[in-house]
């Protein structure tokens, strides 16, 4: 117990500073539509309004006051709205509100917020408390894991998007992790890319796209983090104008390493099954879209894994691989007991 309460301490005390980077919109920034349709939310305003109602109701009430307030809206805009809500459980509780956030609505999106807000107020020396608060608070090892990606999304802010060499390193020192769809690196590329953390603004936008060179930055990177870097692309590229599955498709079938593009297909698998609302049947449309059979098992087995980590959605997680070839399916989520 003695050693519990030290590690909330020092995690308390050493993230207590994390929005205010995030709460401030890039140069030259405006407001993107969100994937999937409507706007992205003015997260400013959204701020003062739940900040408020915590204070007057405390958070579990908020919470799921909060819940009900978004349940219609679009996936990517409750992912975003839990970042912004794990977030303000940190500033209302510390370190101990982990256990406020769930995994029932908004995909993860209150544990990488709260723990986004954690890193990005305490720095580069939160890290590893950040991290060790995640491990100790959280038993079931997808909320850790998800906890640390937050943790990428803190790192990088706190220390500057022109550092993502530096951030990847800090986080594979920090935080290793063997799966290379999961964790703090992964964090790190979907905030670099201008994903919106929503521990911040709603003004956030992508990187700039050259359709000549979509795979910028992966090629140059050391290869132990290219396969995370090419997973996070399809997410960049349904940014931008002109964005379609099929596209996407074609931009993954032609990257030059075949570890690359399976890490690609799995890419688009996991925003597909975000952007169609965890829908099993618009999840394996989108994958059908890819141009080669491989592409499509590859974004279906990911999308079944996706699906999987939620467990109100582990019976359908093996939907997403049914009628594929015996040695595509070995790839799916493993069916559940």
């Amino acid at each position: 117990m003695e050693r519990r309460t030290t590690v909330l301490l020092i995690a308390s005390a050493l993230l207590a500073a994390g929005l205010v980077i995030v709460l401030w919109p890039r140069p030259g920034t405006s407001p993107q539509p969100a994937a999937g349709g409507g706007e992205l939310p003015n997260v400013l305003n959204e701020r003062e309004r739940w900040s408020r109602r915590i204070a007057e109701v405390g958070v579990e009430r908020a919470y799921g006051e909060f819940k009900r307030a978004y349940g219609a809206r679009d996936p990517r805009y409750q992912h975003l709205m839990s970042h912004l809500m794990g977030a303000l459980i940190f500033e209302r509780l510390g370190a101990a509100g982990i256990a406020a956030c769930d995994e029932g609505f908004g995909d993860f999106g209150c544990y990488h917020g709260f723990a986004a807000r954690a890193v990005s107020e305490g720095g580069l020396g939160a890290v590893r408390s950040v991290i060790a608060a995640c491990r100790e608070e959280l038993s079931s090892p997808p909320l850790a894991v998800s906890c640390e990606h937050g943790v990428g999304h803190g790192l990088i802010e706190a220390i500057g998007y022109h550092r993502l060499s530096d951030a990847l390193e800090l986080c594979e020192e920090s935080a290793p992790q063997p799966n290379p769809f999961a964790g703090c690196t992964v964090g790190v590329f979907m905030e670099y890319n201008g994903t919106p953390s929503a521990t911040t603004t709603a003004a956030v936008s992508p990187r700039p796209l050259d359709p000549n060179n979509p795979y910028e930055p992966c090629p140059t990177l050391p290869e132990r983090f290219r396969q995370t870097c090419y997973y996070q692309l399809p997410q960049w590229w349904n940014r931008a104008p002109g964005a379609t599955y099929q596209r996407t498709g074609q931009w993954c079938g032609a990257a030059a390493v075949s570890a690359e593009r399976e890490a690609c297909f799995r890419g688009v698998g996991s925003i597909a099954a975000t952007l169609s609302g965890f829908d099993p049947a618009a999840t394996i449309r989108a994958c059908r879209t890819m141009p080669n059979a491989e592409g499509e098992a590859f974004c279906r087995a990911m999308a079944s894994l996706r699906f999987s980590a939620i467990p109100a959605l582990r019976e359908q997680a093996t939907t997403l691989c049914e009628g594929l070839a015996d040695e595509l399916r070995r790839l799916c989520a493993p069916p559940r007991n």
